[in-house]
C-alpha cells in the first residue's frame, strides 16, 4: 500500500515492535518514524508542533501502518511522561526509543547569555537522558529488553566557533549513551547514538542560514566526501540499531557524516 510520499507499509524488520520517537514531525525524526513504519512498526511521535506530528502519521496511515501524534514540550519532564504514558496506553509496551528533539544555533561565546546555554543544555542533553529514562524503566518493568537511540552530533567531537552549548550538549549525548549502554546491558536494552554531519535538513538550513557566518561552499569544503547526508541515510542508520541486524551493538556512537568528524571541522 502506497502512503505519503510513496511510503510502503510491510512486514519487516521491525515488524510488531513499537517505536516512539521525539521531535518526530519534521527532518531526521520524520524520517526515522517513516522508516521505521515502512518495516512494520506502530510508531507514536511526539513534537511540539501537533499539526506537523499529525500529518508525519496521516502519511503513515494511508500507507497501511499504525501510529500516534503526541504533542509535548521534551524540556518538560511531566510532559516526556505523559508521552510514554500515552505510548503504552495505546500499545500497550514499547520497544524501541529515540531521543531526536533538538535544535542547533548558536553565537559568539563572548557573546551568549545565560538563559541561552541553558536552555540548549535543557533540550539537547536533558531531555534525552529524562526521555531515555523513561523509556527504559518502562522497557525494565518489561522484562524484554528494548532498544534507545539517542541524536547526538559530530559537533560532540569537535569545536565548532560560535556552538559552545551545541558542541557541550551533542557531546554529553554521546556520553549519556556509552553511561546507560554499560548500566542496561544487564537487562538487554541497546543503547547507541548516532551523530550525523551536515544533513539536508530544516535544522541544518535555518541554523546554517542565521547562525554560522560560514557560506555553504566554504562548510561543505570540510567534508571529506563533498556531500550533505540525507534523512533517509539517517533513518537507514537508525533502523540498523533498532533492528536485530544490531544484536550484538549497543555503547556505539554510529557517525554518518562523511568522514566529518575526523577531517577539519
Amino acid at each position: 500500500m502506497a502512503g505519503l510520499g510513496g511510503l510502503s507499509v510491510n512486514a519487516g524488520k521491525l515488524s510488531g515492535k513499537i517505536a516512539a520517537i521525539t521531535g518526530g514531525g519534521d527532518g531526521f525524526g520524520k524520517g526515522i518514524a517513516q522508516k521505521f513504519a515502512a518495516e512494520g512498526a506502530a510508531v507514536a511521535i511526539c513534537d511540539i508542533n501537533l499539526p506537523a506530528a499529525r500529518r508525519v502519521i496521516a502519511g503513515i496511515e494511508e500507507g497501511g501502518g499504525t501510529g500516534l501524534a503526541f504533542e509535548a514540550d521534551v524540556t518538560d519532564n511531566s510532559s516526556l511522561e505523559a508521552f510514554v504514558d500515552a505510548v503504552v496506553a495505546r500499545f500497550g509496551r514499547l520497544d524501541v526509543w529515540v531521543g531526536n528533539a533538538g535544535r542547533a544555533g548558536g553565537s559568539a561565546s563572548e557573546e551568549v547569555v545565560e538563559a541561552e546555554y541553558r536552555q540548549m543544555i535543557d533540550l539537547n542533553l536533558c531531555a534525552v537522558f529524562f526521555g531515555a529514562q523513561l523509556a527504559g524503566r518502562q522497557m525494565i518493568a518489561q522484562g524484554e529488553g528494548g532498544r534507545i537511540i539517542n541524536m547526538a552530533s559530530v559537533a560532540g567531537y569537535r569545536g565548532i566557533p560560535q556552538r559552545a552549548a551545541y558542541c557541550a550538549s551533542k557531546a554529553g549525548v554521546v556520553m549519556t549513551t556509552y553511561v546507560l549502554a554499560e548500566e542496561w546491558a544487564k537487562h538487554d536494552i541497546r543503547v547507541n547514538s548516532i551523530s550525523p554531519g551536515y544533513a539536508d535538513t530544516p535544522l541544518f538550513w535555518s541554523s546554517a542560514g542565521s547562525g554560522s557566518r560560514m557560506p555553504l561552499e566554504q562548510l561543505m569544503s570540510r567534508v571529506p566526501t563533498g556531500k550533505l547526508i540525507t534523512v533517509e541515510q539517517v533513518a537507514r542508520a537508525a533502523l540498523y540499531l533498532a533492528s536485530e541486524d544490531s544484536d550484538a551493538v549497543t555503547g556505539l556512537d554510529l557517525r554518518v557524516d562523511g568522514a566529518l568528524a575526523v577531517g577539519n571541522i
